[in-house]
C-alpha cells in the first residue's frame, strides 16, 4: 500500500509539473506570437507613416519645382495640374466640352430635321 500510495503522489505531481510545464511553454509560444504581431504591425504603421510623408515631400517638392517661371513657360499643363486653379481649369475645360457636345447635337438634330423634311 505504502508503495502505491508514493507512486500514486509521483504520479500526481510529475502530471501536475509535465502539465505546468506546458501550460507556461505555450503561455510563452502565444506571448512571442502576439509580440511578433505587435511588433510587425508596428513596422507597418512607421512604414505607413514614412510613406506618407514622403509622398508629401514629393509632392512639395514636385509643386514647388512646376510652379518655378521657367518651367511655368515649358510646361504648362503640368503647371495648370499643380496649380491652386485647378478647379477653374477643370470647370472651364467642362464648360468647353460641354458647348461643343451641344453644338454637335444641335447640328445632328438639324440635320435630321431636314433629311426628314425632304
Amino acid at each position: 500500500m505504502r508503495n502505491y500510495l508514493i507512486r500514486s503522489v509521483l504520479a500526481f505531481a510529475g502530471g501536475y509539473a509535465i502539465g505546468t510545464a506546458a501550460c507556461a511553454a505555450l503561455t510563452w509560444i502565444c506571448v512571442a506570437a502576439a509580440l511578433s504581431t505587435f511588433l510587425t504591425f508596428l513596422v507597418w504603421l512607421v512604414g505607413m507613416v514614412m510613406a506618407f510623408i514622403l509622398a508629401v515631400r514629393w509632392g512639395q517638392y514636385v509643386d514647388s519645382v512646376v510652379t518655378n517661371q521657367r518651367i511655368d513657360n515649358v510646361f504648362t499643363t503640368i503647371a495648370a495640374l499643380f496649380s491652386p486653379r485647378k478647379v477653374d481649369v477643370i470647370t472651364d475645360v467642362e464648360t468647353k466640352v460641354k458647348r461643343a457636345v451641344n453644338k454637335a447635337a444641335t447640328k445632328t438634330a438639324a440635320a435630321r430635321s431636314f433629311a426628314a423634311a425632304h
